[in-house]
């Protein structure tokens, strides 16, 4: 009996220190903008964005610091991606990756002052891809 609660116990806090390791998915993942686009009518821009919270050299990435910089930046990018595409009311098909562009100066400029703001060096890069970015039509 004392090695079936001892087991249990084991079992338990192992399932425990799981969940303090759970990582919250819906911070990461994309937005659906509406668009105008010139002589085809109303679309939805899908945009979405990941981050890389361990790059290859690992030394300065191990800090909280750090990593709460990237918990804030991944729910935050959104708001430069939603307000370059509303700014640019009506858009040619042509003219969607200078918007594509255009939202990824602005996430630049996030980062580098989100940056400042968790003290950490201007030096350090923060890597992340522009995973989705394409139109689909409502129904």
């Amino acid at each position: 009996m004392k090695t079936f609660t001892v087991l249990l116990l084991i079992l338990l806090s192992f399932n425990t220190y799981a969940g303090f390791r759970y990582s919250n998915s819906s911070a990461a993942g994309s937005v659906v903008v509406p668009v105008k686009l010139a002589d085809e009518g109303l679309y939805n821009l899908v945009i979405g964005v990941e981050f890389m919270t361990r790059p290859y050299n690992k030394k300065p990435y191990d800090t909280d610091s750090y990593e709460e910089l990237i918990d804030r930046i991944r729910i935050q990018w959104r708001e430069p991606a939603i307000q370059t595409v509303l700014e640019n009311t009506n858009i040619k098909l042509t003219e969607l990756a200078g918007v594509k562009k255009a939202m990824v100066a602005k996430l630049d400029a996030l980062i580098e002052k989100t940056k400042l703001n968790y003290g950490i060096s201007k030096n350090t890069e923060v890597v992340y891809s522009v995973s989705h970015f394409y139109l689909s039509k409502p129904e």
